[in-house]
């Protein structure tokens, strides 16, 4: 099902991510495997027909992509920081006093010091302690 909501996200009508999937799905268990997606991207002649046309927007959707998160990383790397890692580390714990300051500092890490982003993980982290 994933397959179908990626294809509908990059602009295919749920109609036509259905067919491609038939086709994508090779063995006909209901399921697209790694090994049958990984065949279908990269293998298979180039044509007109719905498979190939599918084939060809998901690498350019994926392309715009990966063009336009390189642009926001070099936007976020311009970025300066108001606040010292200390500083956000430390007003991240007052907020989340539970959380160990390991896991707020590799959370500032990964949203390039951003409190606000690492505040939105953190809470998601802490709702999915919750949860389980």
């Amino acid at each position: 099902h994933e397959f179908r909501k990626v294809m509908q996200l990059c602009g295919m009508p749920e109609n036509s991510a259905n067919q491609i999937y038939k086709v994508v799905d090779t063995n006909g268990d209901g399921h697209v495997s790694l090994a049958e997606f990984c065949d279908w991207v990269f293998g298979g002649q180039q044509g007109n027909d719905p498979s190939s046309r599918a084939r060809s927007h998901l690498a350019e959707v994926v392309e715009s992509r990966s063009v336009h998160d390189e642009k926001k990383a070099q936007q976020v790397k311009k970025v300066k920081p108001h606040r010292s890692k200390g500083q956000a580390a430390e007003e991240l714990h007052m907020r989340f006093p539970k959380a160990r300051m390991s896991l707020i500092e590799r959370t500032l890490e990964s949203t390039h010091g951003h409190v606000g982003n690492a505040a939105g993980a953190l809470e998601d982290s802490r709702r999915q302690a919750e949860y389980q």
